[in-house]
């Protein structure tokens, strides 16, 4: 352990030469000590065609597949006809994760030290991102591909960008260039990165033997519009790692091949909020439901009107569910083919929603199964059609006996409202018995008035003397705000007290996800 921190110390000091106009600061690194399953989901499955790419291997979290091991992931393909069930053409097992709602950035560095499999052909490791915006899926979301690798060509590394060329209609754009290196990448562990900024993406590799930097791909974004499509650069990412075997990148599996294994000794997310402050990094693990109790919450204290139904005829069965938004309990029954889905919903006949203006939302839930692709929308009180659109309504997993916060933040009404409706959709989901707790809905541009104090704050702001004081207990971030969004300062905090000098007006303090408004005279 104490060589990967020194590692860590050596790379950062040479990047930070090769990159002295920026000062990128560490904002998130996974070390691999152990799996952390706050931070990384499994996809499981052959996917669509093999993942759209006609690929050979059938992704589980077993394992002989993945696994941590002198803290490094290792990823290892195995022969298998376990899953020949499901196509003939599936000839292997092997492991996929991402950080998809629980680790995502907009812009930044962002790195990873990766020893490739053993060559071969139809080997093909990946290390790469997609945008959380999957409202419109792929190739609109946006996809950065940091390291793709052919193990029949062990001397290249390629990095390609890819995108949907126009706003309507499907047309698969990507841009891609290919390292050709003095040796294989298979040999040693080499670090692939791309610094991602609102103006380019530019794809790198670090070869540790010589300390030295090479640039693989540059790909311009300053231009980026939503006609072209180039939008979804200028949104947050999420981090997937998977080794692949065959498909159309690398081509069919070499049929002697018996096992290939990928180690990935970190991941690394370094972030400049001074030369770009329209960065941003999401951490679920920091992140804090808002409070419920608060003025700024449209559904403390109404009422709400319960409903269950099922497909396919969508009949309804209150008995299933009791409470309101401060604790709402559902018994999910088994999925049969009378009723293969199942929806619950909270109807506030009495809260006012209005047209264009953004919206939070939170809540926590707790279920005794696992849960996976559970969605969440809000729609109109009156005509049950129109609702607030958000991506990350979509796909929400939920492991049995953990309690998880879901927050989601930035939804547009598309209309004024005249009555909210909560709806929780299960799919075909397990028999379960689930608790939603703590449902707060916020106008986006809302905050406290003051602190909310309990037993987790950990810090006090006051606003005198032209200036904003926050007296805390513990090191930090804190970010100071106008009143129309716009950042205006972003301060490492000290235990104590910390001074902000500002002139008067109103300001926004946020630290983690608390917000206290400050009127300075």
């Amino acid at each position: 352990m104490v060589a990967k921190r020194n590692i860590l110390a050596f790379v950062g000091f040479f990047i930070s030469m090769l990159c002295a106009h920026a000062e990128y600061k560490l904002v998130w690194s996974e070390e691999f000590d152990s799996f952390n399953s706050d931070a990384w989901n499994h996809d499981i499955g052959w996917g669509s065609y093999g993942w759209g790419n006609n690929e050979q291997e059938f992704y589980t979290s077993n394992s002989e597949n993945i696994f941590i091991a002198d803290s490094k992931l290792h990823i290892v393909a195995l022969r298998s006809d376990a899953h020949k069930d499901v196509s003939d053409r599936i000839k292997y097992t092997s492991a996929k994760i991402h950080t998809r709602r629980n680790v995502s950035t907009k812009y930044g560095r962002i790195e990873a030290r990766i020893k490739l499999p053993e060559r071969g052909q139809g080997v093909w490791p990946a290390f790469w991102m997609l945008g959380e915006n999957q409202e419109k899926g792929w190739p609109y979301c946006g996809e950065i591909d940091i390291c793709e690798w052919r193990g029949s060509k062990p001397a290249e590394t390629v990095s390609t960008m890819h995108w949907n060329g126009t706003n309507a209609e499907y047309l698969h754009c990507d841009y891609g260039q290919t390292l050709k290196y003095s040796r294989g990448f298979d040999e040693d562990f080499f670090v692939y990165g791309v610094e991602w900024t609102p103006k380019k993406a530019e794809f790198y590799i670090i070869d540790e033997k010589d300390n030295s930097r090479h640039n693989v791909n540059v790909m311009d974004l300053s231009g980026a519009t939503t006609e072209n499509g180039l939008s979804c650069f200028h949104q947050a990412q999420y981090i997937i790692l998977n080794l692949a075997m065959g498909g159309q990148f690398g081509g069919d599996v070499d049929g002697t091949i018996e096992s290939r294994t990928m180690q990935v000794d970190w991941v690394r997310v370094y972030q400049d909020i001074d030369a770009y402050p329209e960065s941003r990094f999401y951490n679920s693990a920091d992140n804090k439901p808002f409070d419920y109790v608060s003025e700024c919450n449209l559904l403390n204290g109404k009422t709400s009107e319960i409903s269950s139904y099922f497909a396919p005829n969508w009949k309804e069965e209150t008995a299933l569910t009791s409470g309101d938004a401060k604790k709402f309990e559902i018994t999910l029954p088994s999925p049969t083919f009378e009723r293969w889905q199942a929806q619950f919903s909270l109807l506030f006949p009495d809260v006012r929603i209005k047209k264009d203006v953004q919206y939070d939302m939170s809540f926590s839930l707790e279920s005794d199964a696992d849960l996976s692709k559970v969605l969440v929308k809000i729609y109109d009180g009156k005509d049950d059609v129109a609702y607030i659109p958000s991506a990350d309504f979509q796909n929400h997993d939920f492991v049995a006996g953990k309690k998880k916060d879901v927050v989601l933040v930035g939804m547009v009404a598309p209309k004024d409202m005249d009555g909210v409706k909560i709806l929780f959709d299960f799919g075909s989901n397990p028999a379960a018995t689930v608790t939603v707790s703590d449902i707060v809905l916020k106008e986006k541009n809302c905050y406290p008035t003051s602190v909310v104090n309990n037993e987790n704050d950990k810090f006090e702001v006051y606003c005198e003397g032209g200036r904003i004081v926050i007296d805390t207990e513990e090191r930090g971030e804190a970010e100071i705000y106008s009143v129309d969004g716009k950042i205006i300062k972003r301060i490492s905090l000290q235990d104590g007290q910390n001074y902000i000098n500002v002139a008067e007006g109103i300001y926004i303090v946020k630290i983690g996800c608390r917000n206290v408004k400050c009127i300075l005279r």
